[in-house]
């Protein structure tokens, strides 16, 4: 496939055997941009992954699809998948009409009303207003990266997040607050701190050339939709993953050098990526354009040993995520051994 811009095969990117001709020129602009925005950012880092660029292939089954594949079903289709008992081993984009819309100037008025008189932070320039980091971000400021905001755009979630198969970490958190209470509970009438609760919601912001290197996502299971914006979204399958490279991803944790084993995946408006709970995926995000993504960390309660085994690694090597471990794991862990006891 020629890229117009190259007039030959693409210098930035390899697309899959298989791509369209439409496809594969959206994935090649996209490679292009990301070049072109990546020489005003200062950080080095990001180069180890747009220098190996390869998109993943996309499929629409389960039964025929290479490793390294991306499956992309419908809504309907997925939560079909789910009844079945099937157990996703890798990123799936689902394709859901949402209701919904959000632009940045919605997002900024209700950050402004959430934060009138405060100021907030985001990645690299620190503690700001938000008419700042609202301004930098449409005046083409580049790498502006807020990842620590809850979901004020109250952006609905995909319909599996719903499902009571995808409830258990919001019906711990829902334990951790009535435990609070004491022995009866009730609609809370004072706000009892429970840290893993503000995983379950959140907003990221950025401009273009936001970037966040190498990580794991600290409770093993995620899904994220963009409500603008354009982003690449590196993968690595778990299947490529050999004893020495953990080893590496420990000890380097953002600074990784994936050595050609991620697979781009160009996620767009209305898109959502969901990556698994009980599954290892390391993952790199590079902003295209000005964005705001919602999004959930969720637990699937099929397959909590292997969340477990996997909350615990990255408890072991902090290097691994860029999230703070939360400090009410503690009577949350003892809830889900009794749970798992009384078979619920």
């Amino acid at each position: 496939l020629t890229c117009v811009k190259c007039e030959s095969e693409c210098k930035f990117c390899t697309v899959p055997e298989g791509t369209t001709k439409a496809q594969a020129e959206i994935w090649y602009q996209a490679a292009h941009l990301a070049r072109e925005i990546a020489t005003t950012c200062d950080n080095d880092v990001i180069s180890l992954w747009l220098d190996d660029l390869h998109f993943a292939g996309i499929s629409n089954s389960t039964q025929f699809r290479d490793i390294d594949d991306v499956l992309r079903l419908t809504s309907k289709e997925f939560i079909n998948l789910v009844d079945a008992g099937e157990a996703f081993q890798h990123a799936v984009m689902i394709e859901e009409d949402f209701q919904d819309q959000h632009t940045l100037d919605t997002l900024q008025l209700v950050f402004k009303r959430v934060y009138t008189g405060n100021e907030i932070y985001a990645q690299p320039h620190g503690v700001q207003s938000v008419d700042k980091i609202f301004q930098d971000i449409r005046a083409g400021v580049k790498g502006i990266n807020g990842l620590s905001f809850p979901n004020l755009a109250q952006a609905i979630g995909p319909e599996f997040t719903r499902r009571p198969q995808y409830s258990l970490l919001h019906d711990v958190c829902e334990y951790g607050k009535a435990k609070g209470q004491g022995d009866v509970a009730g609609k809370q009438v004072y706000r009892t701190v429970c840290d893993v609760e503000s995983c379950g919601g959140f907003n990221l912001l950025g401009s273009a050339g936001a970037f966040s290197g190498a990580h794991l996502d600290a409770l093993n299971g995620t899904w994220v939709r963009v409500l603008f914006g354009s982003k690449i979204w590196w993968v690595v399958s778990a299947d490529r993953m050999k004893d020495n490279d953990w080893e590496d991803f420990a000890r380097d944790g953002a600074i990784w050098n994936p050595k050609g084993k991620a697979k781009a995946i160009h996620l767009q408006e209305g898109q959502v990526l969901f990556m698994p709970p009980g599954v290892r995926i390391i993952h790199a995000v590079f902003g295209l354009l000005p964005s705001c993504l919602a999004g959930g960390q969720l637990w699937d309660s099929n397959r909590m040993p292997e969340i477990l085994r996997n909350v615990v690694y990255i408890a072991e090597h902090q290097q691994t995520t860029n999230e703070p471990l939360a400090w009410s794991w503690g009577p949350l862990i003892g809830h889900l051994e009794d749970l798992h006891k009384a078979g619920e």
